[in-house]
């Protein structure tokens, strides 16, 4: 299989490449004719495609051997995971991706492209999809709706609804029937209070009886707090966790960083700066992401 892929964003028709199947991309006949081989699985000599990959069309993505799943990363939405333990997801196998709440009305990174609802959940699953591709992990959806489309209006200052409760109760009777006892599954702090990773977060904890159970630190939320504010929400979340590891991840920092780029509904290179940031902030002369354990 060829490691080299074509982001979803983009079609081929005829010799023309258009983005969002709304505005057409500038690219040569040859650069058509390497896309086309790509789209095919062909050969292609690395060399003529090296401008299609800096342009953000082309991801290079990795080759691993195929291993039985061993991790399961419960993502509150597409992109969670690549975000907050992509260098984890890169250097080891065994991986597989649950998407939970798999609608995504709005992209602000798109908006000038007058998308429907419709579209930006089309593509942003289909960035999910590409990404665990290219990292060589299983993924599958669950299709619940993200928290904006249960009447949230500010997804990180409300307390959970009503019918939220019920939800908890449905989401992990889901994971429950989807999870093996043999699996390390890894569940968001929430840091940030998004509401559905809180969500995630109860359940995660909740789960803990039943399979093994760790939690990791929801990026970019980490970067975007006050240091004071970083340190409460820290100190009140790990309550009765413990950090149970603090992943080196200084190889493979910068192809986490390139591979999450390829979410293009969410987020651009300039802001996936602050993964470095923060990885760098919780390692002493290397990067890290650090993993927490249920006390027992």
């Amino acid at each position: 299989m060829n490691k080299y892929l074509l982001l979803p964003h983009y079609v081929v028709e005829g010799k023309k490449l258009w983005f969002l199947g709304k505005e057409e991309v500038t690219v040569s006949d040859e650069e058509i004719d390497v896309i086309k081989k790509i789209i095919e699985d062909k050969k292609i000599n690395p060399k003529k495609i090296e401008t299609l990959v800096q342009k953000g069309i082309i991801i290079n993505g990795l080759q691993k051997p195929h291993a039985s799943v061993s991790k399961v990363v419960i993502s509150p939405h597409s992109d969670d995971a690549a975000l907050s333990i992509g260098g984890q997801m890169i250097s080891t196998d065994g991986w597989k991706i649950i998407t939970v709440f798999s609608t995504c009305p709005v992209s602000v990174n798109l908006r000038d492209y007058a998308l429907t609802p419709n579209e930006v959940t089309k593509y942003n699953n289909l960035e999910e999809i590409c990404y665990a591709r290219a990292v060589g992990a299983e993924v599958c959806f669950l299709g619940y709706k993200e928290a904006l489309e249960r009447g949230y209006e500010d997804v990180t200052n409300e307390v959970l609804k009503d019918t939220d409760i019920a939800l908890i109760h449905d989401i992990e009777s889901k994971l429950r029937s989807l999870l093996s006892r043999r699996s390390t599954v890894f569940f968001p702090l929430s840091i940030g209070n998004h509401i559905d990773h809180v969500l995630l977060n109860i359940i995660g904890k909740r789960m803990a009886r039943y399979v093994r159970t760790v939690f990791y630190e929801d990026q970019p939320y980490t970067s975007e707090l006050t240091q004071e504010e970083l340190k409460r929400q820290l100190k009140e979340k790990t309550k009765g966790l413990f950090v149970i590891a603090n992943v080196d991840i200084t190889d493979v920092l910068e192809k986490k960083i390139e591979l999450a780029a390829i979410y293009k509904t969410q987020y651009n290179k300039k802001y996936l700066t602050k993964l470095r940031k923060y990885s760098l902030s919780i390692g002493t002369s290397n990067a890290c992401e650090r993993l927490w354990g249920v006390r027992k």
